[in-house]
Order: structure tokens, then C-alpha cells, then sequence
């Protein structure tokens, strides 16, 4: 049986081969899948793979405004598996998004909490040593999965990191998800996995 079998899922940043390769998973688990983005015509491509379990939700511009107004109206519905994938964007690497993965973490608390659900962030690792500014935002996201891994600790939500190397392929990345999912639900709540072959 696969982790994401009838669930409902989240995904922030989905606009990616990342994604791509995810959703034949997901269209076999039966899985609803809510796909946001910026990009409305690679949403609307994922969409059509599977009409009735893909809802698009194509965004003028990704940050924590619309994140958080959109966790805003989205309340308590239940999401079980969030997936941020915002550092994974062509900006993501920036402070930009990494206010938005706080915004949506936190705006989505609520829906997270209904359905004891698990948040998996992809955190690619700097390319280049020397990159600091890359590595301060690194720090940052770290930092946030740490902070909501003891917020959430009373509760059975759990929040699990990938940090994908330099080079790591899309389908290393949606291997590693499903690693993490199911890592999230037996309680190893803030599991890092780090990605490091790009030969899958």
C-alpha cells in the first residue's frame, strides 16, 4: 500500500520535474493533490494528468502574503502530506522563499493538525562552499524545520527534511519524499535525509 494512498496532499513550489515525477504515484494512491505555483500553464499540464485529483492553484506571485492568505482560507480542512518545495523554484534559494516556507508552514497549522499530517521541505544544499548568502538561507530553513518540529512535538504532526545535493536527479528527490513521508509517521519527526546520487 503506498503512503500517499487516499490522502489529501499540498504542494507548495510544484511547478518541477520533481513533482512530475511524483504524480503517477500520486495518481495511483488515489491521492488529491492541491499543486501550487506561479507557473498556471505547467499546473494546468499536471492538472490534466489526472482531472479529478489534481487541482491547480496557479498564484500571481509565490511569497508569504499569498501563502498565508491562502492557509488563511483554506482553515482546518485536513491536509495530511505537505510537501514544500519552494527552495526547489528557479528563486528559491532566496529570502523570499524562505519567508514563504514559514508562511505556509504556519498558515496551514491548522489543516496539518486535523489530519496528524507530515510536512516534507526540500532543502538543497549550497552549490558551491564558498556561496554564503546560499548558506545563510540554508541555515534559515533548517532553522524553521527545527522550530515547527518542537512546536508540533505534542502533537502527532511531524516535519521531516530532504537536503538534495548538487547534481541530485528528480527521481533521487521523489524516492527520497516517499522515504520521508513514511520516516514522519513512524515518529521520526525532524529525519534529515540527505540526496547525494544523481544516478537514479
Amino acid at each position: 500500500m503506498s503512503v500517499f494512498e487516499d490522502k489529501t496532499i499540498f504542494v507548495a513550489g510544484a511547478a518541477s520535474d520533481v513533482v512530475w515525477r511524483l504524480l503517477p504515484a500520486f495518481e495511483s494512491a488515489k491521492a488529491r493533490v492541491v499543486l501550487m505555483d506561479e507557473d498556471a500553464d505547467e499546473l494546468m499540464s499536471m492538472a490534466r494528468k489526472s482531472p479529478a485529483r489534481f487541482d491547480p492553484l496557479p498564484v500571481t506571485r509565490l511569497n508569504a502574503k499569498t501563502c498565508a492568505a491562502i492557509g488563511g482560507v483554506w482553515q482546518d480542512e485536513p491536509i495530511d502530506i505537505f510537501l514544500d518545495f519552494l527552495a526547489l523554484t528557479d528563486v528559491g534559494q532566496n529570502e523570499r522563499m524562505l519567508a514563504a516556507s514559514r508562511a505556509c508552514v504556519r498558515a496551514f497549522e491548522p489543516a496539518l493538525m486535523a489530519a496528524d499530517g507530515c510536512v516534507v521541505s526540500a532543502i538543497p544544499a549550497p552549490a558551491r562552499e564558498d556561496d554564503l548568502a546560499a548558506k545563510i538561507i540554508e541555515a534559515g530553513h533548517l532553522q524553521l524545520a527545527r522550530s515547527m518540529s518542537d512546536r508540533w512535538a505534542r502533537w502527532q504532526v511531524c516535519y521531516n527534511v530532504l537536503r538534495p545535493a548538487a547534481g541530485a536527479s528528480a527521481s533521487a528527490i521523489a524516492q527520497a519524499v516517499d522515504i520521508a513521508v513514511q520516516a514522519g509517521w513512524r515518529n521520526f519527526t525532524g529525519v534529515h535525509v540527505p540526496i547525494r546520487s544523481a544516478a537514479h
